[in-house]
């Protein structure tokens, strides 16, 4: 369970007994506070009923609504208007102390003032304003005006809030488009996976100059990561020897026909050039030059044949092989495709046969993730299947599957399953880095054709209580009521909300814990910021 740290209720302990020490509470004055949020701030003001040509303290919180941190540096400055008058402007150059403002504000008369609050950041100035501000001619008429009730609910003070810190947001009207989860896995796609398996028995040795690849090793296509020597015996080990001179003598002799091949070649080319350059100066006739164009010609013809004779010849030695040392056959065994090794079934001087696989090879950078949804609600799945993925480690966070450079929905099942009366959906993703592994399961969020606007909040914002969901809902700066919510249609990180907070409200998005365990809490001090 989480647990408060007891330093969070310091700091405004010692301010409420530092002002029970000076006064007392019978007799002292009224007060006033007011919460405004601005474009990027929340201030939460706190100052004694305002009598004309009375200077009073301004106890100005302001916190950064986006961070939920209080602001540490840096002026702000209170701009006093009533009527037509001319703006009376209250530079403060700095905070108090960590978050809060005190400024002393005079009011030169009485009637409605309105107060604005610039505070400069790094984006521009936000301009938070005040509702109007009752300006009391005298003390008497002040403590004889109507009471304004505060709001109650959960007290958390700023300084604690700061510490979690706590953010707000407001409730809003929004489209959401309902998702549907269901769970998923992930599988190499059958292209992509590949067994090596020898053709014949024998004996499994490594490649020559390497080993035999052990899992989670890299192979690429064509790369030779084991070699087979079958057995000889008999007579079939002469046979085996006969073909091997005969098929080297065979490899010189292709190779020196191939070296003549080419030497006649570059003999005719020379030739050519010299017809070419004696024919431009009309020194040979027109005969000759293609003459020589002609030797020129089947010369390269020799050549290539006798380059690839050669060339072939040279690859079915490598393809029978040999094991040089013992002169034995050798098979080489070559990988199909490119990937990770994920299994080895055999090693170094094993006895191999035909009827087992000897390696797996899995390539992951694409792969499918296969998903199963109950045949009532394949209906629902909209047209383009986007989806997202949610991993069982990762809760919340969603990774999409669809879109270009991303991944592309497949197909959906054409039967349902009988045992499980679902119908499998199915998407190819392109996979690097590889955050999908083979046989890795997961939830994922299909979007369906249901799209409505409605009040929403975000995911967030939601505490677990029991067996239902709450919310923390901010009635005043300091001030929080909880709330029970009826929930609707989910959208990624944004939930309808069909009871419990009502448009416009602001619900608390990070630190609804805290303020939960606070409300149960002994230890929660009087208030007395203004006093």
């Amino acid at each position: 369970m989480l647990r408060l740290d007891p330093r969070l209720f310091l700091l405004p302990a010692l301010v409420a007994t530092g002002c029970a020490a000076h006064h007392d509470p019978d007799n002292e004055p009224r007060t006033d506070a007011v919460t405004v949020h601005g474009d990027r701030h929340e201030l939460f003001i706190e100052h004694r009923l305002l009598v004309a040509g009375v200077p009073t303290r301004f106890v100005t919180h302001v916190t950064d609504a986006v961070t939920g941190e209080a602001r540490r540096e840096g002026p702000i400055t209170f701009v006093l208007l009533r009527a037509d008058e001319p703006p009376i402007e209250v530079p403060v150059s700095g905070v108090a102390r960590l978050g809060i403002y005190s400024p002393d504000l005079t009011f030169p008369g009485p009637g409605p003032w309105s107060v604005t609050v610039r505070v400069p950041w790094v984006g521009g100035v936000d301009e938070v304003a005040l509702p109007a501000r009752t300006v009391f001619a005298s003390d008497a008429e002040a403590e004889a005006s109507p009471a304004t009730e505060a709001p109650e609910g959960i007290s958390f003070l700023k300084e604690q809030a700061w510490r979690v810190p706590v953010r707000v947001e407001r409730a809003a009207r929004r489209t959401l488009v309902e998702r549907l989860r269901l769970p998923a896995e992930v599988e190499a796609l059958p292209s992509r996976r590949a067994w090596v398996t020898p053709p014949l028995a024998g004996t499994l040795r490594p490649p020559e100059g390497g080993s035999i690849p052990e899992p989670g090793a890299h192979v690429e296509a064509g790369q030779v990561v084991a070699v087979v020597a079958p057995p000889l015996a008999g007579a079939d080990l002469p046979a085996f020897l006969t073909s091997q001179l005969q098929l080297a003598t065979q490899e010189a002799d292709a190779r020196a026909r191939a070296e003549r091949a080419a030497a006649v070649l570059e003999q005719a080319r020379r030739a050519h050039a010299r017809v070419r350059e004696l024919a431009a100066e009309n020194a040979r006739s027109r005969r000759e030059l293609e003459e020589a164009e002609s030797a020129e010609r089947v010369a390269a013809v020799e050549e290539a044949a006798a380059a690839r004779l050669a060339a072939s010849i040279a690859e079915l030695r490598r393809g029978l092989g040999a094991d040089l040392a013992q002169g034995l056959p050798a098979l080489p065994l070559r990988a199909p495709i490119s990937g990770a090794v994920v299994a080895v079934h055999a090693a170094h001087g094993e006895h191999v046969t035909p009827a087992r696989p000897l390696l797996q090879i899995v390539d992951t950078t694409v792969v499918e993730v296969l998903a199963r949804a109950p045949e009532a609600d394949v209906a629902r799945l909209g047209e383009g299947r986007t989806a997202w993925a949610e991993a069982p480690g990762a809760p919340g966070a969603l990774t999409s599957l669809t879109g270009e450079g991303v991944g592309r929905f497949l197909y959906a099942g054409s039967v349902v399953d009988p045992a499980t009366r679902t119908v499998a959906l199915v998407w190819e993703v392109q996979n690097q880095p590889a955050w999908l592994r083979p046989g890795q399961t997961l939830d994922v969020h299909v979007e369906t054709r249901r799209a409505q606007e409605v009040i929403a909040i975000p995911i967030s914002a939601l505490v677990a209580e029991e067996a239902r969901w709450v919310v923390f809902v901010q009635l005043g700066g300091e001030t929080f009521e909880r709330r029970d919510v009826a929930l609707g249609v989910r959208d990624g990180e944004w939930v309808e909300v069909r009871s419990g907070v009502a448009e416009g409200e602001r619900v608390v998005t990070h630190g609804g814990v805290a303020i939960r365990l606070a409300s149960v809490s002994s230890a929660i001090p009087a208030h007395g910021h203004a006093h």
